[in-house]
C-alpha cells in the first residue's frame, strides 16, 4: 500500500513542478489541477487508511505483548507445576518403598508370631504331658505311700508278734 502511495505522491510532484510547459492550454492546466486535487484527496484517504492501520498495528502489537506476558507466566506456571509434580512422584515413590518395607516386615513379623504360637503350643502339649505324668507319679507316690504305710504296719505288727513268740 506504502508503494502505491510512494509513485502517487511522486507523479503529484512531478506535476506540480512540471506543470506542462508553455504550449499547455489552460483546460489542460485545469484538467492537472483537478489530476492533482485528485490525487490530494486520494493522499488524505490513504494518510487516514494509514493511520487507521497503524493504530490497529498498534494494538495488535499490544495485544501480542500482553498475549507473551501470559505466555511467559502459563509458561513459569507450567514448570512450577512440573517441579511440583516431579517432588510428589519423588515423595510417592518414598511411600511406596515404605509401604513395601512395612508390608515385608509385617509378613516377617506375622510369619515369626505363627512360628511362636506353633512353639507355643508345642511346649503347653509338653507341659500338659508333663502335668499328667506328673499327676499319674503323685498318684502312683501316694499309693506306694500308702502301700508302705500299710507294710510298714504290718512290719510294725508282725515285729511285735515276733519278740512274744521267743520266750
Amino acid at each position: 500500500m506504502s508503494g502505491k502511495l510512494t509513485v502517487k505522491l511522486l507523479l503529484l510532484i512531478i506535476f506540480m513542478l512540471f506543470p506542462g510547459g508553455c504550449k499547455e492550454s489552460a483546460g489542460e492546466n485545469e484538467k492537472t489541477a483537478a489530476e492533482a486535487e485528485k490525487t490530494k484527496a486520494e493522499l488524505a484517504k490513504m494518510k487516514i487508511a494509514l493511520e487507521k492501520t497503524q493504530s490497529e498495528s498498534n494494538e495488535l502489537n499490544e495485544g501480542l505483548s500482553e498475549t507473551l506476558e501470559e505466555f511467559e507466566k502459563i509458561k513459569s506456571e507450567l514448570a512450577l507445576a512440573a517441579r511440583t509434580k516431579d517432588s510428589l512422584q519423588e515423595q510417592v515413590n518414598e511411600l511406596t518403598a515404605q509401604r513395601d518395607e512395612a508390608l515385608t516386615k509385617a509378613r516377617d513379623t506375622q510369619a515369626l508370631a505363627n512360628e511362636l504360637a506353633g512353639q507355643l503350643k508345642e511346649k503347653t502339649e509338653e507341659v500338659k504331658a508333663l502335668e499328667e505324668l506328673n499327676e499319674e507319679l503323685l498318684t502312683t507316690i501316694g499309693k506306694l505311700e500308702e502301700q508302705i504305710e500299710a507294710a510298714s504296719g504290718q512290719v510294725t505288727i508282725e515285729m511285735h508278734e515276733e519278740p512274744n513268740e521267743q520266750p
